[in-house]
């Protein structure tokens, strides 16, 4: 049976009927369905997996699209969700729960990255929005992966464990007003995407979660990231272009990452790289507060396994609060290599600016120092400017290391030894 007539038209009895399949629909206006009229409940023990397959399934049916609705006050248990639809927002309202079951038999094992050399499957991201346009993700609420069924499994290399929210081969989507929390791996990673907004959100995690990244943009472009209160167990933002002889080949790079007015709290710190082997090109890091305690500062790393490029960097109005094990600010060109490759996969970095740094208000001395630069000896790094970058307090005899970088432009740099070091 065919039903023509306006959605805004359709009573809640026919919703059900259409979740129970035995109406189809054909539409052309955007309609809004709540999972509890597919049969979702938000007890915080029934298991909703089939309720949001089918809210999904219900505005998927044309080409408008629509909302999935998950409403307050309630927590939704529920298996993996996946949207591979355009034009669907799915709104957790402001005191609603998606929550992820505890269980491996409910989430399947998915193929790996093919950006990515590790040769172990993974499981299904618990959010996976996949090969679409036009997602939202909002509304107020939460999404919760129940990361400590995950993390005691962080020694088994066997499968990897999934991530929270995967963009995955997606244009012009937003993620905005919701929180994001104890996520089984990366929080937030959108792959091999285009034109992501991701602003107005919670990501929180215990800061000994194991690989519980902020916000991970990996081999994607026109990312803005703004306004994210982070506090995570691992980096708070890692911008990414896939790995070693896989990323090499897939050859997609990230570009056009922005990232401002950020309040990152305990993790370890806004990184590039390590996984750099597609290339990263134009990202711009300004006016964000890492307030910590943090592991590391601002740093760029990656390894003579990775390759690729690192050009077009400008760091600019940022604070740093307490770093515990590391520089400040730092290139690592050794980073989780413990033999040197043969052949060796030399990153060439160049175009990297940092402006404007300074210290958040009653920072302990750094012990590790202000900056620690460490560039390839058969590739150094290029056109490196610093300007207006105030680091003090740091450890006196720790101030700034610097290996194999072409001399940089140096001004109003406190403490004093730059220039000297990378002389």
């Amino acid at each position: 049976m065919v039903l023509h007539t306006s959605p805004m038209l359709i009573l809640p009895r026919v919703l059900l009927a259409l979740c129970g399949g035995s109406i189809m629909l054909c539409r052309c206006e955007r309609i809004s369905v709540s999972i509890t009229q597919c049969g979702g409940v938000g007890d915080g023990k029934t298991l909703n997996t089939e309720a949001f397959k089918k809210a999904i399934s219900m505005v998927s049916n044309g080409t408008a699209g629509g909302t999935v609705l998950v409403p307050a006050p309630g927590v939704y248990l529920t298996g993996p969700i996946q949207v591979s639809s355009s034009n669907i927002t799915l709104q957790v309202e402001s005191g609603a729960v998606v929550q992820a079951v505890r269980s491996t038999v409910d989430f399947p094992v998915v193929p790996n990255l093919p950006s990515y050399d590790q040769p172990t499957p993974r499981y299904h991201p618990f959010v996976w929005v996949t090969n679409t346009s036009n997602f939202r993700l909002t509304g107020g609420g939460t999404i919760d992966g129940n990361g400590d069924y995950w993390w005691q499994r962080a020694g088994s290399k066997s499968i990897e464990r999934p991530r929270l929210l995967e963009i995955y081969n997606c244009t012009d989507v937003e993620v905005s007003q919701i929180e994001l929390r104890n996520s089984g791996f990366w929080t937030v990673h959108p792959v091999y995407s285009t034109n992501v907004h991701i602003h107005d959100i919670n990501i929180s995690a215990p800061a000994n979660s194991p690989n519980t990244d902020g916000v991970d943009p990996d081999s994607s472009s026109n990312v803005l990231i703004e306004r994210a209160n982070i506090s995570c167990g691992d980096d708070h933002i890692a911008i990414k272009s896939g790995r070693n002889d896989a990323g090499r080949a897939f050859g997609m790079p990230a570009r056009n990452i922005t990232v401002r007015d950020c309040v990152l709290w305990a993790g370890r710190g806004v990184s590039i790289g390590s996984e750099v082997s597609g290339g990263i090109d134009g990202v711009y890091i300004s006016d964000n507060r890492l307030l910590g305690p943090s592991e590391h500062g601002y740093h760029i790393k990656t390894s003579s396994d990775r390759g690729g490029y690192v050009r077009n960097i400008h760091y600019s109005n940022n604070t740093i609060g307490n770093v515990a094990g590391d520089a400040l600010l730092g290139i690592l060109t050794d980073y989780g290599v413990t033999t040197a490759a043969q052949p060796a996969y030399v990153t060439p970095m160049s175009n990297i600016s940092y402006v404007g740094f300074t210290r958040e208000a009653g920072s302990v001395p750094d012990t590790h120092g202000a900056g620690a630069f460490k560039c390839f000896s058969e590739s150094p790094c290029q056109n490196v400017s610093f300007d207006s970058v105030v680091l003090d307090p740091v450890t006196a005899g720790t101030t700034w290391q610097c290996e194999h970088m072409v001399r940089p432009d140096v001004r109003d740099v406190s403490p004093d030894g730059l220039s000297a070091a990378c002389s």
